[in-house]
């Protein structure tokens, strides 16, 4: 078999196996608090929300039809991604003149990168966000390599379109004008072929735009909210080790060989803009106390040089170390598997993660339970939704006529309206993020089943309020357990009147 055919059934083989593997282990917890979320934005298409651009958005919608709402059809697409991750940056390495152990070490490595596996692991718009700024990665390099100019017009559109997913992509774009602005490759910013580029992710945004202006910029509303009332700061060399650590730390062993070939190699001079997008983001996002999952895609490109460099330096005597470098970021990625991956039950997890003793940053204010944060978010909600269809049940047909339940948060909101037809409940209503924007529906202010708010706090809005029952589950996070479900009877004042204000974090 030569190397053409070999190279083909070994990427085949990743990708088959970081496909499967989250196909294998999507159904093992609950669908995700955002997913929730993302599922109901998917039944209100729009140019925007108000914490994100609608392309993933409208994908979801695409796939809710033809796959259906299960977890594991959730699921399906970003697990794709992730093996289509694994094709570019080999792609990528290969475009760099990478051979094939090149191309070998640095899909191998990105098949570990614990945050990939992660963010391919469930529905939100962090997957396209890898795969976007991959294809922006490539075709850079294609520029930079062949210097053809024409081929901004094409990196303008996958820009616009990964602007439509998620606005991180203008880190890229800034990281790629710095990079570009630091080497010889400035000559292309003359060139009106990457104007007419950029007038192309412009235009593609634009709808996007139009949608913020008429609604008030929320988005800006809703990122200073989230910076003051929700997100814990993070000093720049705290980001910046979590990034590592949360990426696998041992694929240290190869995007940092990739970052210094970029930056100092002569081979490696036409590519050198990708080292500076590396560099640039990083100062910018940890400088502007983004999550560290924010940097993640921006090691693609030098996870691919890192597959260059280390095929190009390891050669004999020293040709051993390249299998040894691979089974150590195996071993590492093996041992945070259970972090990323729904492959331990709940007991097993608390377990494993108290005998080792290291739990994952959290990034925001809030008590902790058994669980990290984001596997707590897999729980408790379709018990919520049984709670509340046994409160529902106890109405009259009366109350039942002019009913909805109010959730504090997207996360009870959309869990309820996500079992809405196996409980046979009425719509949920928030004014949360983009629950705001939708309003209250059809309810006019008659019965309104209220989860997570004491009585006594609902009583200057309704003529009457009962607790009828309390939801709990021990693994979902603290603020989700012991709530209380009320219900309240006829709104003092008009729905409109009382609606709000927007609660953006």
């Amino acid at each position: 078999m030569d190397k053409k055919w070999t190279g083909a059934v070994i990427l085949a083989s990743l990708i088959t196996a970081h496909v499967a593997l989250h196909l294998a282990t999507a159904g093992n917890y609950g669908i995700f608090r955002d997913e929730f979320y993302y599922i109901d934005c998917a039944r209100h298409l729009d140019w925007g929300y108000v914490d994100h651009p609608p392309l993933s958005i409208a994908v979801l919608a695409g796939s809710l039809k033809l796959l259906g709402d299960s977890a594991i059809a959730v699921r399906f697409m970003p697990a794709l991604i992730g093996g289509l991750m694994l094709a570019a940056v080999w792609v990528l390495a290969g475009i760099m003149d990478g051979g094939l152990w090149a191309k070998f070490t640095a899909a191998f490595s990105m098949f570990w990168c614990a945050q990939l596996t992660g963010s391919t692991g469930y529905y939100s718009m962090n997957a396209f966000d890898y795969l976007f700024w991959a294809v922006c990665f490539i075709i850079l390099a294609l520029i930079l390599k062949t210097g053809n100019k024409r081929m901004w017009l094409l990196f303008g559109i996958a820009a616009g379109l990964g602007l439509q997913n998620k606005i991180s992509v203008f880190f890229l774009l800034a990281g790629m004008g710095a990079g570009l602005l630091l080497t010889r490759q400035r000559i292309h910013l003359k060139s009106g072929w990457f104007w007419a580029g950029a007038g192309i992710a412009g235009l593609i945004f634009l709808p996007h735009i139009l949608w913020q202006t008429a609604h008030g910029w929320p988005t800006l509303e809703f990122m200073s909210n989230a910076q003051k009332f929700k997100m814990e700061a993070m000093a720049p060399l705290q980001f910046f080790l979590s990034s590592i650590l949360s990426n696998n730390p041992a694929t240290i062993l190869v995007w940092v060989p990739g970052l210094v070939y970029l930056l100092v190699s002569k081979e490696a001079s036409p590519f050198r803009p990708l080292a500076w997008i590396f560099i640039v983001v990083l100062v910018l996002m940890a400088g502007l106390k983004g999550k560290p999952y924010y940097f993640a895609p921006a090691y693609t490109a030098v996870f691919a040089a890192g597959g260059l460099a280390l095929e190009r330096a390891l050669k004999k005597p020293w040709a051993w170390l390249r299998s040894a470098i691979a089974v150590i970021i195996a071993a590492a990625g093996l041992a945070i598997w259970p972090f990323c991956l729904r492959i331990l039950s709940p007991e097993s997890f608390i377990a494993f993660q108290n005998r080792i003793g290291i739990k994952p940053e959290e990034g925001e204010r809030h008590e902790m339970g058994p669980l990290p944060q984001f596997w707590a978010d897999h729980f408790g909600w379709e018990e919520l939704a049984e709670t509340v269809a046994e409160v529902y049940s106890g109405l009259t047909p009366e109350q039942k006529a002019d009913c909805a339940v109010f959730g504090r948060n997207y996360g009870e909101a959309g869990a309820v309206n996500y079992y809405r037809k196996k409980f046979d409940l009425p719509p949920a209503i928030s004014e949360h993020n983009n629950y705001y924007l939708w309003g209250p529906g059809s309810f006019k202010g008659g019965t309104l089943i209220v989860i997570g708010v004491p009585a006594e706090e609902l009583t200057q809005e309704y003529e009457t309020v009962e607790q009828r029952a309390v939801a709990d589950h021990p693994y979902a996070m603290p603020y989700e357990r012991n709530l209380p479900i009320c219900v309240c009877f006829r709104l003092r004042e008009p729905v409109e009147k009382t609606w709000g204000p927007p609660d953006y974090i």
